[in-house]
């Protein structure tokens, strides 16, 4: 290769079948922006202890003998390593703390994924998936889970105080996971693992013995206890266990689950309260796989007391928004949180949020204020009870 002048901000090479290795000239590229080196197959190692301090932007997709994650900058915002002979995705990648999208598709020698990736508070999307043709081994580097499959954190900036730069104890991350022919996980545990989730994709035929509750269908009905409505969310992880049929995908690609909520109390006055529809990209996999996603259910609008929510069973309804018969739901799981960890925005998934979820949500099934139907319900508890103290019941 020919000297290159170090005043080149992009450089795009591809195909090249003599680039075995870059020269160490490259350590003087400092004022490049910009790396795309693709379909270059000899191409097996890069210099160590390089760091580009302004390369943004770095494409080594199809250097299928490049074993070794590249470690020549830690400000890239942007990395592609689709169809590249990577086996680890280290622990330092943590280090990357600008990185915004890593692409890692078809990477069939990757071996294990650092959970330090979910460190990273720029990260919006990683994408390990594979083929399906093939199916990845792939586990985390730190435990025996799970390969990570796709994650999309939101950093909380707008209604917390900013962080220090020494602390992350106010960092909420909401994570999205896909796993996309990845049939030997433990589940289990990376689900007691992720405090906060914004989706998970899991191929199963039965939902986990994680969730305490667990029916087949697309509904269940539990018991409340006596102070579960004294706090103003209630909050909780979900399983649908959903059919999939890849040869109708052109119908519809997406699969977008909603759950409703309806609370009893004794006398049998309810309410109605709708989480936001959750949208999941299966990629064209076959056979049942389980969609899983937490819900925040805003209950508690006008610091009603405890007696006063006095509902003591949930019937809690998934629905798929949109069905065309592609998607069958087959099972569901409910796990209930006794405790409420604060949401990115600290608002609950029945009310408009900060997350993205706007663009693609489907109008809300109904016009009904949560407050009027909780109102209405407690005005028919007293009534009922007027009239049972009348009785002399």
């Amino acid at each position: 290769m020919t000297a290159l002048t170090p005043l080149l901000t992009k450089l795009y090479l591809s195909n090249i079948t003599s680039l075995v290795e870059l020269p160490s000239s490259f350590q003087n590229l400092n004022k490049l922006e910009q790396l795309s080196i693709t379909e270059c197959i000899y191409l097996e190692t890069l210099p160590n202890g390089m760091n580009i301090e302004s390369l943004d932007y770095l494409n080594l997709s199809g250097c299928t003998r490049l074993r070794n994650f590249p470690d020549i900058s830690t400000n890239i915002s942007t990395l592609y390593l689709n169809n590249t002979g990577i086996e680890e995705v280290p622990s330092w990648i943590e280090n990357f703390s600008k990185l915004r999208f890593l692409h890692m598709r078809k990477c069939f020698k990757l071996k294990c994924v650092s959970l330090n990736i979910c460190k990273i508070k720029q990260l919006e999307k990683a994408d390990f998936t594979v083929s399906r043709i093939h199916s990845n081994k792939a586990s985390w580097c730190d435990s025996p889970s799970a390969v990570v499959m796709e994650t999309d954190n939101v950093h909380v900036h707008r209604t917390l105080p900013s962080p220090k730069e020494d602390s992350s104890s106010i960092y909420v991350p909401k994570i999205y996971l896909k796993f996309v022919n990845c049939f030997i996980l433990s589940q289990e545990a990376l689900l007691q693992e992720l405090s906060v989730l914004k989706g998970l994709i899991f191929p199963g035929e039965e939902v986990p013995s994680y969730f305490t509750h667990r029916s087949i269908g697309c509904s269940l009905t539990i018991p409340l206890l006596n102070n579960s409505l004294s706090i103003p969310f209630f909050r909780f992880r979900a399983c649908a266990m959903v059919e999939l049929d890849p040869r109708l995908y052109p119908l519809s690609p997406h699969i977008v689950i909603q759950i409703c909520c309806r609370f009893r109390d004794r006398f049998g006055n309810s309410f109605q309260s709708f989480g936001q529809p959750h949208r999941f990209t299966p990629y064209h996999q076959k056979g049942s796989h389980l969609f899983i996603f937490d819900c925040r259910l805003l209950l508690n609008r006008d610091n009603a007391t405890p007696d006063e929510l006095n509902y003591n069973q949930v019937c809690i309804q998934f629905r798929i928004i949109e069905d065309r018969s592609i998607f069958i739901l087959k099972g569901c799981g409910i796990r209930i949180f006794e405790d409420h960890c604060p949401s990115p925005d600290n608002q609950p998934d029945n009310v408009s949020s900060t997350l993205g979820v706007a663009r693609w949500a489907l109008p809300h099934p109904t016009k009904r204020n949560v407050f009027k139907d909780l109102t209405l319900a407690l005005n028919g508890a007293k009534q009922q009870f007027l009239k049972r103290r009348a009785r002399g019941e």
